[in-house]
């Protein structure tokens, strides 16, 4: 089992199994307080899985999400992507990203074409100029930190399905 502490609340990744720890609990001590772990088997993924790519090929964008878990600060959705997203921009929240099937590429930087808000904190256009490309396929992991444009590409008949953690910018 690994652990990783992410805006205050530990993610446990765990063979066959994906575990989110809500409520502060950061590997120290628990506290009485502490609410319960969060854990979904690979069975119980794998059925959901379906069902979201399912979705995500009769949705004219090409997506389908399907939130997990909310907890204060942060939500867990299972993602799938048959096409190419548009260019994003969060401005007070983290993406965690972790590829669990397919394939894709994540651009990242760059200057968003015909930005537009959607939403507090929440920007949308048609494309990224100037991005890096980071190639993504099962098993790969990415953060996107607030304030950073991105935008998820996936090739004609490839699919990518991935686990994010949004996760809202600590208070400084």
């Amino acid at each position: 089992m690994k652990r990783w502490s992410f805006a205050g609340r530990s993610l446990y990744i765990i063979p066959g199994v994906f575990v989110l720890g809500v409520a502060g609990f950061t590997g120290s001590a628990q506290s009485s307080t502490a609410a319960s772990a969060v854990a979904w088997s690979n069975a119980q993924v794998q059925r959901q899985t379906g069902s979201v790519v399912a979705k995500a090929v009769k949705d004219p964008g090409g997506i389908a999400t399907l939130t997990l878990s909310k907890s204060p600060g942060s939500y867990v959705m299972l993602s799938v992507r048959v096409k190419n997203g548009r260019a994003e921009l969060h401005a007070t929240n983290s993406d965690y990203i972790f590829v669990i099937d397919g394939e894709g590429t994540m651009m990242t930087g760059g200057t968003i074409v015909d930005a537009k808000p959607i939403g507090p904190n929440e920007i949308r256009g048609l494309k990224l100029e100037g991005a890096s490309a980071t190639p993504l396929q099962k098993g790969d992991t990415i953060h996107i930190p607030p304030g950073v444009p991105h935008q998820t590409m996936v090739a004609p008949g490839k699919k990518l399905v991935y686990f994010v953690v949004k996760a809202e910018k600590s208070a400084q």
